[in-house]
């Protein structure tokens, strides 16, 4: 499917409700003691956004995979490229440190994740 939430394979999941599942999952990991604080979407974006810069994925596709794509004259009216072959592979470099974890000297090492700044 093109779409990374899906329930049906044919249209994006409405954002609602993944906006309940990461409240359930956030209270969920709090009673249990895997988390210090809640968590929401927008931290969950934060954190992929922060992760793919770290992974070397340009700000130009950074915003390709989690917005909108970009804006501006030239993306507008002239730019038609999907970006799709930089998209999977800066989606396959991310799975790939999902499930590794960050790595130091060739050994996995514990992920910090950025924490919220105050409002």
């Amino acid at each position: 499917s093109e779409w990374v939430f899906t329930s049906s394979g044919k249209s994006a999941l409405y954002h609602g409700t993944l906006t309940v599942e990461i409240r359930r999952i956030s209270a969920a990991m709090l009673e249990a003691g895997e988390a210090t604080e809640s968590f929401s979407l927008r931290d969950l974006r934060r954190t992929v956004e922060t992760t793919f810069a770290s992974l070397g994925v340009s700000q130009d596709l950074r915003a390709q995979i989690q917005s909108h794509g970009l804006s501006g004259i030239q993306q507008k009216h002239y730019n038609k490229y999907d970006y799709r072959t930089e998209k999977l592979n800066a989606l396959e470099r991310w799975s790939r440190w999902l499930t590794k974890g960050p790595q130091r000297d060739g050994k996995v090492v514990k992920g910090r994740f950025p924490q919220r700044t105050a409002k």
